[in-house]
């Protein structure tokens, strides 16, 4: 029988999958490895590089947030446990996309169910302004994961694409609730 809301819940506080995730993952400090930017700003290192992975690249998927998660051994679902953890400790899921070589387009992809927090808004700014973005593309989930908006901003000036996106998010929230 597979674990129910209540159960994840009751098992998960914020705190503490905020502190098993960065001890699991660790944090890192460069955009290329990051899979979440949590509420503090800081981000979970998804390289693998503690386990041997690839430095300066995001090798795990998002859905290994499900490793820190407690089940009580019933079992969790990859994209139940992702969009779980993004909800209840406030994380964003962040990546960023593309060669790294001048001349190539690199992308940033945040997808968020609540409005960012000005710490987390400066994290996406940083990564931005360093790997002068191609795009910046951004989707909105409502509370029952239905995306409600997806918008891509070209050639961005960082400060004023995540200011743009932040109306935005708060907009759409206020719409869909």
């Amino acid at each position: 029988m597979p674990i129910t809301q209540e159960e994840l819940e009751r098992l998960n506080t914020k705190e503490k999958l905020v502190q098993k995730s960065k001890e699991t993952f660790g944090e890192t400090f460069d955009c290329r490895e990051a899979g979440y930017i949590l509420e503090d700003g800081s981000m979970l290192d998804l390289s693998g590089k503690k386990e041997g992975g690839t430095p300066k690249t995001r090798s795990y998927d998002h859905r290994e947030v499900c490793r820190i998660i407690d089940h009580a051994e019933k079992g969790i679902e990859g994209t139940q446990g992702m969009d779980f953890f993004e909800r209840k400790a406030n994380a964003i899921r962040f990546g960023l996309y593309g060669t790294f070589q001048r001349g190539h387009d690199i992308v940033a992809q945040v997808n968020t169910y609540q409005t960012p927090t000005e710490q987390q808004l400066k994290r996406i700014i940083r990564c931005c302004e360093i790997f002068k973005l191609d795009a910046l593309n951004y989707d909105v989930y409502d509370d029952k994961g239905h995306l409600i908006e997806s918008k891509t901003i070209e050639k961005p000036d960082c400060s004023k694409a995540v200011e743009q996106m932040k109306l935005s998010l708060e907009k759409v929230k206020k719409e869909f609730g």
